[in-house]
């Protein structure tokens, strides 16, 4: 009985340093258009390629930026990449920039 006690309790902290071990899922930059902008409203409409880690397929639409801070700087016809995300069903622009 001492041995199973001891494989189980190897094998429940193997589990958990494996867990510990497994790096967050990187964010897919996509290419965009900015067709519009409300700073002040913290609102972009962008023309993006597919969102892979949404599995959204190219498109124009509205996005609601997290930071209203990272659209300044952002103008309509700016080519840009930005990181989008699902939040409680409201598609955001985490992060976004100038594409070089």
């Amino acid at each position: 009985m001492s041995i199973l006690k001891d494989l189980t309790r190897a094998v429940v902290v193997i589990g958990a340093l494996a867990m510990t071990a497994i790096p967050a899922m990187a964010e897919t930059w996509t290419k965009a258009s900015v067709m519009a902008i409300d700073a002040e409203a913290g609102k972009i409409t962008l023309k993006h390629e597919e969102l892979v880690d949404l599995k959204m397929p190219a498109m124009t639409m509205v996005f609601l930026a997290t930071d209203k801070a990272a659209l300044a700087g952002i103008a309509e016809g700016d080519a840009v990449e930005f990181v989008a995300a699902d939040e409680k069903g409201q598609l955001v622009v985490k992060s976004i920039k100038k594409a070089k």
